[in-house]
């Protein structure tokens, strides 16, 4: 009955694997997010999502994360690929609606194009 869950091996859980997606990844820039892409030679897709003390109280840090994960656990990604979502300040005023049509947005202009051949892994 737990198909659909978001499992630990399409997360991105420590420092070194941050820092590598930070200083080689592709960025992107949205109204809520920095976004951090590094294509993968597998087929796993797994993402990492820093947010900031400062930006919101836990609870509503929490649901932003929730959000991020429930729109790319169900995207039908093409190749592997690590994503490490930033969260910007500006979020904080959005409805969770305004914030699923901005990650549908990324995904479907970033993400769901043909993406670029890969040298590490």
């Amino acid at each position: 009955m737990k198909k659909n869950i978001f499992s630990k091996k399409n997360r991105i859980q420590q420092g070194g694997e941050f820092k590598k997606i930070l200083d080689f990844g592709e960025k992107k820039h949205t109204s809520s997010f920095i976004i951090f892409t590094f294509p993968t030679l597998s087929n796993i897709n797994r993402l990492g999502v820093s947010i900031s003390k400062k930006i919101a109280k836990a609870h509503e840090r929490n649901r932003f994360r929730r959000l991020i994960r429930e729109t790319f656990r169900k995207q039908n990604f093409q190749k592997g690929f690590d994503s490490v979502f930033l969260i910007k300040s500006s979020i904080i005023n959005k409805k969770n609606y305004q914030i699923f049509q901005e990650l549908e947005k990324f995904f479907n202009d970033y993400i769901h194009k043909e993406p670029k051949t890969c040298s590490q892994s």
